[in-house]
């Protein structure tokens, strides 16, 4: 099944990777550390994709930066963009809500999300692809 999201794509079109997250955060300084997701599991189903990490260097031009694509970028899920801690996350509220209600770890969470919803992991995995390249792209600039 495809749904059409506000850029025009068909979301069974946009998959992101762990790895296309990491390059695009990583535009605006080197990593210290994080823990990311997206792509499809071994079965095959989309994962729900989200973005926890640190930068070495920790400013509030990034954190700024960060917090205006993240307020800006089109969605079409709810997100949480949050840069008060020592790592910063930007994940899908739902994935949040979902955790704090059950109880269970954040990947046991996403893991229901994902058994459950392909449609909404299919909305978040092309919200997530815009959110990426707009910081990709902010870090690009000189």
């Amino acid at each position: 099944m495809a749904l059409s999201g506000e850029h025009g794509h068909t979301f069974d079109q946009i998959v992101i990777t762990p790895k296309e997250i990491l390059q695009g955060i990583s535009t605006l300084g080197l990593l210290e550390w994080s823990k990311v997701s997206g792509g499809r599991n071994p079965q095959g189903r989309l994962q729900v994709p989200y973005a926890a990490w640190r930068y070495h260097d920790r400013t509030e031009e990034k954190r700024d930066i960060i917090v205006a694509i993240c307020s800006s970028s089109p969605k079409n899920v709810d997100w949480t963009f949050d840069t008060s801690r020592k790592n910063w996350l930007i994940c899908p509220t739902r994935l949040i809500a979902e955790q704090q209600d059950s109880g269970m770890r954040f990947s046991e969470a996403a893991a229901t999300i994902e058994a459950s919803d392909q449609s909404f992991c299919m909305a978040a995995h092309a919200d997530m692809a815009n959110i990426v390249q707009d910081i990709s792209d902010a870090g690009a600039l000189p």
